[in-house]
């Protein structure tokens, strides 16, 4: 399943693009109403205020969003409300039906200073751009963590100088054993993600969500090589992993 996450996710971008970006089952397609959309987008604003109450407290209390990048912006959750308060956003993803519905989303909310574009792991489309704040949120996770590490040097690059970068990652499964062992062979044993999705009365095809535990010591020296040093960790958990928002300074 490694080489496969970016089909993986254009085919939950097809069939279930909302519940790929938030593994709820309220955000099933056969679940979606106006309510529940609203919760959806309202929980990414929660998460933009957040983070900017994180970065004055803990970082630089006089700083501005101007020109950001969500990367991963899957629907628009994150990076519709980041928009709101910067003068330009960036939204990348390597889904395009994710991007065709951030699309959509972006005209129902009229905003209209995003810029979507398809990612890879050059981040060849944004060349040439700088920002001064650079987010992902529940992404790295389903990227194999030798491509995410990849990335992750690339994305300093785009980072202006006193801008800052607020980027997630988990590091380690509480999941129980049994979790573990059927995760493994849905993921390595062909035809077991197959025969699970019957189970559960989904299609045969139904992609799996790959998910990646992250080495911090690894990202700490990627940042250190890039001579960012100024930090602030907020720990998460949900009921599988443990992970770290990392706030940083260039």
């Amino acid at each position: 399943m490694t080489e496969n996450t970016d089909k993986a996710w254009e085919k939950y971008g097809e069939i279930d693009p909302y519940f790929g970006v938030l593994n709820l089952e309220k955000f099933r397609g056969q679940n979606l109403d106006l309510e529940v959309l609203q919760d959806f987008f309202a929980s990414g604003s929660e998460h933009i205020d957040q983070i900017l109450s994180n970065i004055h407290k803990h970082l630089d209390p006089g700083f501005q969003s101007t020109n950001a990048l969500d990367f991963g912006c899957g629907v628009g959750r994150l990076v519709i409300p980041l928009a709101k308060i910067s003068k330009s956003a960036v939204g990348i993803d390597v889904s395009e039906s994710m991007l065709a519905e951030a699309r959509k989303n972006c005209e129902l909310n009229s905003v209209h200073n995003i810029d979507l574009v398809k990612s890879d792991d050059a981040l060849s489309k944004l060349a040439g751009r700088k920002f001064n704040l650079i987010h992902s949120y529940i992404v790295f996770q389903h990227i194999a963590t030798h491509r995410g590490e990849a990335i992750l040097e690339k994305l300093l690059d785009y980072l202006e100088e006193r801008g800052i970068g607020v980027l997630h990652f988990n590091y380690t499964n509480i999941e129980s054993t049994s979790r573990q062992i059927q995760y493994y062979l849905r993921r390595f044993v062909p035809g077991v993600n197959g025969l699970v999705n019957i189970i559960k009365g989904r299609k045969f095809s139904y992609p799996m969500m790959q998910m990646n535990r992250y080495q911090l010591n690894r990202i700490f020296k990627i940042l250190q090589k890039k001579n960012i040093t100024n930090l602030y960790i907020d720990l998460t958990s949900d009921s599988f992993n443990l992970g770290a928002i990392i706030y940083f300074q260039k």
